[in-house]
């Protein structure tokens, strides 16, 4: 039966009246095995089992149905004393020491914290032997006492109290622990403990009906010290109950019978009697004890064990953790045979924060373990499979060369295979790998850290892809190292600064207005390029400060120009996805346009495609349209267009990318329908159009044919300083700097950005 079973029943499927009734009949059982031993020189009334009994039911059952455990001790006593002659009150006060001596034990180990009654670890068996076994027969041998007094007298009172004290301990010691031990762990764990004290207890019955003859019943009560300690080493507090028991019956069988040493002192008198009794005793606490001892240890050395498992293994998966990869990885790096160096891939799944957030963290538990079990299925027994923590997994593989990409897309394949979870959802998850290849001695730390590079590369190209680092990349993680530690100190000391670029309207030749771009003149490298140092401030979360220190510098060159053209030229500047996030940008916007004194409608807002996707960004585009800022879609068709997005937004211009542009005329027909469409959406819509990257006259022609609105690149200008920006800019605010010449038989007047629509 399992304790959990056992517990279970004892303490809700036994009616009362049953339990009470179950009681009464296993404390008579005990009292009649007493008197079945014939009570050879007293000795079999100072063993009482029915104390262990009692005791050991009032720690299993809750404390509410102890009265029904105590009625039934009381009954069988009090009638069991009363049918063998004894006086009323002898027998009344026998029965309030076999109930008053269990509760005093168990009442004590409850109020220690002890209340399930175990007998492991030492402290808690210490309690044990302390409250069950000294304070509870203190008072019953003491109650008890008195009913002898009362019923034979006062002869021989210095024999009686010792005599059931010890008596009762010793029934304590020998039952109590037994049903501890079988409801606290399942006695049939191992069959040869099971077979080995059954047929210890098999021999004692044999001995009992004299059948071995006197050299058996002689020497096998000498085997009882080794066949306990062999069970306490063995089996713990389990074994040391059952040989515990084993012994005291070993002692009353072979004094019943005559045979062997326990009968030679159970045949003496007076003294002899207790001291073998004391003998039993100490015998049973040595053995529960050491049973503690070697448990206690056992106990630990689980404990350090699991620790040390939990140290270096990940609970959920099973799989290495972070401090065995890195042991690992060291061994490896210093012991690589053949001298091949070790293969590192850095595993991440694909958007796995959607599963947790769409479908709960035990789907997502269920897709790492299986994921987990992919992954050790692509690679060889040898190979290391470890987590790192959330979605992220590393493989060490010894070797290198081509497998590497092999076993990469094994890993790929392996994982997106469709899989369905506890709750029938059917999820295809997608794995991106890093891979890095370190020789022998190298540095660990690298290692990792450019494989972990190449999987940022791979998950920015994509999802469900590999990349192998090399020496491209690290030198565009050098440069990027570079230019975070260097940006901040450009920004502070406004290092940074703006140039422009024209923007012509295509039928007119009238100036639309300028597009201010950042420029970093560094004092060691020269001029660097937009796309080395825009990406690098924002992710440093600076694009915020750029802003606000572009938008200064444009609104002051505005201001410049109008005192020299007589008008403000717009100005467009470009916003990040960060910046639409932040709801103070229009206020910041607004302020900048009062310091300057520069109208809302000149200055322009350009954003792509995908930073509109913000959480917060049509709140932010709405408040800077309410103050006059006109808006701008930049570089679209590049990103996740969306018509609904485009529809239901006041924009004020649509921007085509230079990629589509540059195709114009050339044998890519793709690029110039894209154009085509584009144009013919935006116009549906009442939204001018603005070509980039224009740079040759055929492709101002055909923009011109195709509709366009506006064209900007280096064929009218490339990007310049403020105080040479408007030197081909007339007064009526025509371009008169090369690549734009008007068409012939055009009627078309200069218009500013303020008047423009499509035709």
């Amino acid at each position: 039966m399992r304790p959990v079973a056992l517990d279970r029943f004892l303490n809700q499927q036994i009616p009362g009246a049953v339990l009470f009734l179950l009681v009464a009949a296993s404390y008579l059982a005990f009292a009649q095995y007493v008197v079945f031993l014939n009570d050879p020189v007293n000795f079999g009334a100072g063993f009482w089992p029915a104390a262990g009994l009692s005791l050991g039911l009032l720690l299993l059952v809750r404390r509410r149905r102890w009265g029904w455990v105590l009625g039934g001790v009381a009954v069988a006593e009090f009638g069991g004393d009363l049918a063998h002659g004894y006086p009323p009150m002898a027998a009344l006060l026998w029965t309030a020491g076999n109930c008053i001596e269990p509760l005093v034990g168990a009442v004590l180990l409850r109020r220690w914290g002890n209340g399930a009654g175990w007998l492991v670890p030492v402290h808690q068996l210490l309690r044990f032997l302390l409250a069950a076994v000294v304070f509870g027969p203190l008072a019953g041998a003491s109650i008890g006492t008195l009913g002898t007094l009362v019923a034979v007298g006062p002869v021989g009172m210095w024999q009686v109290w010792p005599k059931y004290f010890v008596g009762d301990a010793l029934g304590v010691l020998v039952i109590a622990p037994l049903l501890l031990c079988w409801k606290e762990q399942r006695i049939g764990r191992h069959l040869s403990e099971t077979l080995t004290l059954g047929l210890s207890l098999l021999a004692v019955t044999v001995v009992s009906f004299d059948s071995l003859g006197y050299v058996w019943d002689s020497a096998l009560p000498y085997l009882v010290i080794p066949l306990l300690t062999w069970a306490a080493l063995r089996y713990g507090s389990r074994g040391a109950a059952l040989g515990v028991f084993a012994t005291t019956q070993i002692a009353n069988w072979s004094t019943s019978t005559g045979d062997g040493p326990f009968a030679a002192a159970g045949a003496a008198t007076g003294q002899a009697i207790t001291l073998l009794q004391i003998f039993l005793v100490i015998t049973a606490v040595s053995t529960l004890v050491l049973a503690a001892l070697v448990e206690d240890l056992v106990d630990r050395t689980e404990v350090e064990a699991r620790l040390a498992r939990q140290a270096t293994t990940d609970e959920l998966t099973g799989l290495p953790n972070r401090t065995l990869l890195t042991r690992s990885l060291s061994e490896r790096m210093t012991s690589s045979p053949g001298g091949e160096g070790v293969g590192v891939y850095m595993c991440d799944l694909d958007n796995f924060k959607v599963i947790n957030d769409g479908f709960g963290h035990h789907a997502g538990d269920e897709v790492l373990v299986e994921v987990a079990r992919r992954m050790r299925g692509c690679v060889r027994p040898v190979d290391l499979v470890a987590r790192m923590g959330g979605d992220e997994f590393v493989i060490l593989q010894d070797g290198g060369g081509d497998e590497l990409e092999g076993v990469a897309r094994r890993l790929i394949a392996a994982v997106a295979v469709p899989m369905t979870l506890s709750n029938g959802t059917t999820l295809t998850p997608s794995l991106s790998l890093g891979i890095a290849h370190g020789k022998p001695n190298s540095d660990r730390s690298s290692l990792l850290r450019d494989a972990d590079a190449a999987l940022f590369h791979a998950k920015q190209r994509g999802r469900g892809r590999f990349h192998r680092f090399d020496d491209e990349l690290r030198l565009q993680i050098v440069d990027r190292l570079f230019i975070q530690t260097e940006v901040p100190v450009a920004l502070a000391n406004d290092d940074l600064y703006c140039v422009y670029q024209p923007e012509v309207v295509i039928e007119s030749g009238a100036l639309f207005g300028f597009e201010a771009l950042s420029r970093w003149d560094h004092p060691t490298q020269g001029s660097l390029s937009p796309a080395r140092f825009i990406p690098v401030i924002e992710d440093l979360g600076l694009a915020g400060e750029l802003f606000d220190h572009v938008l200064d510098e444009t609104l002051g060159a505005q201001a410049q120009w109008a005192k020299r053209l007589g008008f403000h030229p717009s100005v467009a500047v470009n916003f990040s996805a960060r910046q639409l996030s932040d709801t103070d940008v229009p206020g910041a916007v607004a302020k900048a346009l009062t310091r300057a004194g520069c109208p809302a409608d000149s200055l322009w807002i350009e954003v792509t495609e995908g930073s509109v996707a913000a959480p917060t960004a049509s709140s932010t585009l709405l408040a800077l349209h309410d103050l006059g800022v006109r808006l701008a879609i930049d570089d679209f068709g590049t990103g996740w267009s969306s018509m609904a997005r485009l529809a239901n937004f006041p924009w004020d211009l649509l921007k085509i990318d230079q990629t589509f542009v540059q195709s114009l005329g050339g044998p890519n027909t793709y690029g110039e329908q894209v154009v085509v469409s584009t144009i013919a959406l935006a116009h549906a819509l009442g939204i001018p159009t603005t070509a980039e990257g224009v740079e040759t006259p055929e492709q101002l022609e055909r923009l011109r044919q195709l509709g366009c609105d506006i064209a900007q690149g280096y064929l009218f200008a490339r990007p310049a300083p403020a105080r040479d920006a408007i030197t081909h800019v007339s007064a009526d605010g025509r371009w008169t700097g090369p690549g734009f010449v008007v068409p012939q038989g055009s009627t078309a007047t200069a218009q500013r950005a303020s008047g423009l629509r499509p035709a």
